[in-house]
């Protein structure tokens, strides 16, 4: 995904997120993979700036044990407002590369007028 013009909005401005069914067990909810690369528009071509892993976390809410897809974020200190960026991701119900993939979602968040 792209973003050109990048404004800045409440920390973290954009985030990418698990979109798909979570699993109901903790072992496979803790090997859920997600993996997020950020790159940075200097004029002539995107540039690294920053890449993040996540699993999915298992935990109690409400009296009941639940998974939480991974999710990653991109705060401003790696993102400053006026640039384009481009986001490549990949989610996973393993970290192995013959893992399944599965839908993500990517927001960002515009600063208030």
């Amino acid at each position: 995904m792209d973003i050109d013009d990048h404004a800045r909005g409440p920390l973290p401005t954009t985030t990418v997120a698990w979109n798909y069914s979570v699993p109901t067990s903790k072992a496979a909810c803790e090997a859920l993979w997600l993996t997020a690369y950020l790159y940075q528009w200097d004029g002539s071509q995107y540039v690294g700036q920053d890449i993040q892993t996540k699993r999915g976390v298992w935990g109690a809410f409400r009296n009941q044990n639940v998974c939480l897809g991974p999710a990653a974020g991109f705060e401003t200190d790696v993102m400053p407002t006026g640039y384009s960026y481009r986001i490549t991701a990949s989610a996973r119900t393993d970290a192995t590369g013959g893992a399944p993939t599965r839908k993500l979602r990517i927001t960002t968040s515009k600063a208030p007028e």
